[in-house]
């Protein structure tokens, strides 16, 4: 399994893990991410200062000098997470 023994890492991760969840739970794929998760959005707003919630991925890339092309699509938000 490609996933085994990774930390699934996003923006407001949950809405991303809610996907994945679906999707396993119909091919049977097992999940093993359970309670290994990093929320950008969190880890943000508590290292910069900020209120959870205000402040948006592409509001954060450009505060923080990250390039952010094509926001919305999952590999060019997973770059600015990352």
């Amino acid at each position: 399994m490609k996933a085994k023994g990774t930390v699934l890492a996003g923006f407001n991760v949950s809405n991303d893990y809610s996907f994945l969840d679906v999707a396993v739970t119909k091919t049977g794929i097992p999940l093993d991410f359970h309670k290994h998760v990093l929320d950008v959005n969190s880890y943000a707003a508590a290292k910069l200062g900020l209120e959870w919630g205000k402040a948006g991925l592409g509001t954060l890339s450009k505060q923080l000098g990250i390039k952010l092309e094509h926001h919305h699509t999952a590999l060019s938000d997973a770059m600015a997470c990352y």
